[in-house]
């Protein structure tokens, strides 16, 4: 992966969620964790940094030299492999056990440095512990940094299903550090990109029901100029996308903290996506998973004529263009099964029914409620070559 560009300054990003009387605070630019020497003495003096074991070797001694800026502070680190089983009810406990055997107080703040299996771990743990203790997301992954780390939402899987038990708790701080993706591998880039592009497929919706204001250009039409153009981290470009990306969450996050209604957006390709995760754990990752799930939302939108081939297409090549999967290879004779036993798990089914994130007719406009039966959506994969 290519050196970040760290020309531009460290931009601040506060919006407040009104009802909950807290403000959410992102620091964006390269090397903005240093803003956290000024902030840490305002979260206390001891800190748990949560992450996964090869994070820790390439990155806790940066984070670790910020923190003991203030001699006074306290750090402990917890590690842990790296894994999908991280989001289990065992690292949880560990994380408990820890926190109690080192006296951590309401008033300590544990760190979250990782990819988004961390930010949800520690989020997850510093919203149930003692009712809860300070928070920071440090996301180290491009995925986590537009999208897993941002807005409060934690959970952890049970039983091979994906956040089935969660929380909403926010941190008081998330830096936004381009330095982290410097070490980043080139598929975990492009996971990161197929969440970049679910943002231009929802954007037109998000403007039309918050604060977000579209562009002269849509971000859907920027991303297809991109992909044509080298685009990685060092591109003159990257952080004007981070940043977009950013201010459509938070512009969501704010008008529905609780995933009540608009944020249900923010899971377009999802339900197809986790699903694909479950059946094929160490295949897909999350962003080629959720790539796949977006083809899939397309197709059921074309066949329940809520959009058009034509968009199908067009989705096709922006995600091919920043080389990401667009269907299942080889696939398994029990998969539909598998997928329908995935959707009863899926946290927007409601008795028999599944409200998925459709695209319409304008791409970057979804129905982010369309309500179709469990039933009807098997007899639908049964009927396509998906």
């Amino acid at each position: 992966m290519h050196k970040a560009n760290h020309n531009n300054p460290v931009t601040n990003l506060n919006i407040a969620i009104d009802h909950e009387k807290t403000q959410l605070r992102v620091v964006v630019g390269y090397e903005s964790l240093s803003k956290l020497t000024g902030l840490s003495q305002s979260l206390a003096s001891k800190f748990l940094v949560l992450t996964e074991n090869n994070v820790a070797d390439l990155w806790f001694g940066y984070v670790n030299q910020i923190l003991k800026y203030n001699q006074d502070n306290t750090v402990k680190i917890l590690s842990f492999p790296a894994s999908f089983s991280i989001k289990d009810s065992k690292s949880l406990l560990d994380v408990y056990g820890f926190l109690h055997q080192n006296e951590f107080s309401k008033d300590d703040t544990i760190i979250a440095l990782g990819g988004g299996d961390i930010c949800d771990l520690a989020g997850f743990a510093a919203a149930t512990y003692l009712r809860g203790i300070n928070l920071i997301n440090i996301p180290t992954t491009l995925l986590s940094q537009i999208d897993a780390g941002i807005g409060g939402k934690n959970g952890y899987n049970l039983m091979g299903f994906k956040n089935v038990i969660g929380t909403i708790y926010h941190p008081k701080f998330i830096f936004v550090d381009f330095k982290f993706l410097e070490s980043l591998p080139s598929r975990e880039f492009y996971s990161g990109m197929a969440e970049i592009i679910k943002y231009s497929f929802i954007e037109k919706t998000i403007s039309e029901f918050t604060d977000y204001r579209l562009g002269p250009r849509s971000f859907f039409e920027i991303l297809n100029e991109l992909s044509m153009d080298n685009f990685v981290i060092n591109h003159m470009s990257f952080k004007n996308v981070v940043l977009t990306c950013l201010s459509m969450k938070l512009n969501v996050v704010a008008k529905d903290p609780l995933d009540k209604d608009i944020r249900r957006c923010l899971n377009f390709g999802h339900t197809f996506g986790h699903a694909i995760e479950a059946t094929y754990p160490k295949v897909y990752n999350h962003g080629e998973a959720i790539s796949i799930g977006m083809i899939y939302a397309f197709k059921l939108a074309s066949m329940l004529n809520l959009s058009t081939l034509t968009n199908l297409n067009k989705a096709k090549i922006l995600l091919t263009n920043f080389n990401l999967p667009i269907g299942v290879q080889n696939l398994n004779k029990n998969f539909n099964d598998q997928l329908i036993k995935a959707f009863k798990f899926d946290k927007k089914r409601i008795a028999e029914n599944i409200d998925f994130i459709l695209p319409l007719l304008s791409i970057g406009c979804v129905d982010y409620k369309y309500c179709v039966p469990i039933n009807t959506v098997s007899e639908l994969l049964l009927s396509v070559n998906f």
